[in-house]
């Protein structure tokens, strides 16, 4: 279930980089600046958006990926 408290509180401390949204989507809800889609929030869990320049930064913090249950039970890694 998703806690509308976390949301807002995530983004107040986001607040400082500008217009910060959320937009409910895929049962979570999508982060945005201005149009750019940069975070997702699912089951009160922040997740930002990685690539190959910051992935290990944030593994060194022991950050783990977005994944869940595709179909046929095949575990689906996402890139926040």
């Amino acid at each position: 279930m998703l806690n509308n408290q976390y949301i807002d509180y995530v983004l107040d401390l986001l607040s400082p980089l500008g217009n910060i949204k959320a937009r409910k989507m895929f049962g979570g809800y999508g982060i945005y600046k201005d149009s750019i889609f940069f975070a997702i929030i699912i089951e009160n869990i922040l997740y930002f958006k990685v690539g190959d320049g910051n992935r290990s930064q944030y593994e060194s913090y022991g950050s783990k990926p977005f994944s869940y249950e595709g179909k046929a039970k095949k575990m689906v890694t996402m890139s926040y």
